[in-house]
């Protein structure tokens, strides 16, 4: 009887942390996205919650189109940048690069042209907003390649 009082206490215990470690990781990255939008300036295309996806971990951040750059800002050093000169493909899918089947987000896929390939999870609402815009900004792009 004791040993089942244990392991239900412990079980508790483990669940509480977990939930405390998510419930803190949303709430940092809110506060981090009430600062982000800002420093992006006046001009954005679009910007939107996201979770960067880190190996197996999808650490929650917010994401970026300016017109010089694709931003994104997640806590635990997960933030960074790529000039839109420096993106060879973008796309979204409904599976990550790992296979791992999405039911109610679509994943943003992002490769570089040095071949390194980045994903950001979004939900289809955003999602969808960020297929417009990869839209608009996709035909642009090629035609400033051809002209320089």
């Amino acid at each position: 009887m004791r040993l089942t009082n244990l392991a239900l206490t412990v079980v508790g215990i483990v669940s509480v942390a977990t939930l405390l470690f998510l419930f803190t990781m949303i709430l940092i990255a809110k506060v981090r996205r009430a600062k982000f939008l800002p420093s992006l300036g006046k001009v954005v295309r679009i910007a939107t919650p996201c979770r960067v996806v880190v190996g197996t971990a999808h650490v929650p951040g917010t994401l970026g189109l300016t017109p010089d750059a694709l931003v994104w800002d997640a806590p635990l050093g997960h933030s960074g940048s790529l000039p839109l000169g420096r993106i060879k493909r973008l796309e979204t899918d409904r599976r990550l690069a790992s296979g791992v089947h999405l039911l109610r987000r679509e994943a943003l896929r992002v490769t570089s042209v040095d071949g390194g390939v980045t994903e950001f999870l979004l939900w289809r609402g955003p999602a969808h907003e960020w297929r417009r815009a990869i839209g608009e900004w996709t035909p642009r792009l090629r035609g400033e390649d051809r002209a320089g």
